[in-house]
């Protein structure tokens, strides 16, 4: 579980950064995930999304998640979570 999360955490990282690097950092992207959720939320088939998105709206949740995903101790945050969990379980 730890290495999945250290490769995974780290794959993403790099993913992201080439995605930042191609996109130019633009917000065209954004507001067209937002407008696709705003979109499906309308049909009333995500009760769990929507309470997710909450009032503020699709594009604030997409910023706000966008933020702690920028969060410098994200790493040291999820591995700690992690390491919790599994001394729980351990005799």
């Amino acid at each position: 579980m730890v290495d999945d999360y250290v490769f995974g955490f780290s794959l993403r990282e790099l993913q992201d950064d080439s995605k930042r690097l191609q996109e130019g950092g633009g917000d065209q992207g954004t507001d067209a995930m937002a407008a696709y959720i705003e979109k499906q939320l309308a049909t009333g088939n995500f009760p769990h999304l929507a309470r997710i998105v909450g009032r503020e709206g699709a594009r604030a949740t997409i910023d706000r998640v966008a933020e702690l995903g920028g969060d410098d101790r994200r790493f040291e945050r999820g591995i700690k979570r992690l390491l919790d969990g599994i001394a729980l379980n351990l005799p």
